[in-house]
């Protein structure tokens, strides 16, 4: 799991997630926000932003996450929900101005960063990854494979690679992996719904 960061082209007079829908309430449609296509993470999180904010922003899908972050830095864009790594140099930069990020809590590595979560209620948006077999794979395989990807999760080398990258390993059961997918298809069935959205 990684944190997306909450991030505005200087230009816009806001400081807080406060600001921003305060900002977008006062010019509904106005902001723009861009992500890597419809239907990725970056989009998904604006759209989840505007569904539990309740505003208007318009969302203006690229084909890829670097394009959306060249025309935020070029002004073409008002904010995007960006990829930590890549986007830190340019917020130290102040090319970008860094608003919040995207997980329920506030990050130890950037304690003076709120969540967003603090000030729009039930906002998470943590993207992840997971390990899938075939449907029908014997259960004493599926422990098997579960066991050996927790413990070389648990290796300091693995978990030094993956800090690296701004990025968390979390080690679980099957039947508790099983269990978070389903929740989440349940939440982002109810965001894709409310928005309409479509994949490319």
């Amino acid at each position: 799991m990684h944190n997306l960061l909450l991030v505005m082209h200087p230009s816009v007079p806001v400081r807080t997630v406060k600001d921003v829908i305060a900002l977008a309430k006062a010019q509904p449609g106005k902001l723009n926000f861009g992500s890597a296509g419809a239907g990725t993470t970056p989009h998904l999180a604006g759209e989840l932003f505007k569904y539990l904010a309740g505003v208007s922003m318009t969302h203006v899908a690229y084909k890829g996450s670097p394009q959306s972050a060249i025309d935020l830095m070029a002004g073409r864009l008002d904010l995007i929900f960006a990829n930590g790594s890549a986007s830190l140099p340019h917020i130290r930069t102040g090319k970008m101005r860094l608003i919040a990020i995207s997980a329920p809590r506030r990050d130890p590595a950037m304690p003076d960063v709120p969540a967003i979560g603090e000030t729009v209620a039930g906002f998470e948006m943590l993207p992840w990854w997971g390990l899938f077999a075939p449907a029908g794979t014997p259960r004493e395989v599926i422990a098997r494979l579960n066991a050996e990807t927790v413990r070389i999760l648990a290796l300091s080398d693995v978990k030094a690679a993956y800090a690296h990258l701004g990025m968390t390993s979390v080690s679980n059961t099957a039947e508790q992996f099983n269990s978070y997918v389903q929740e989440e298809i349940t939440r982002w069935a109810n965001v894709v719904k409310a928005s309409g959205i479509k994949a490319d």
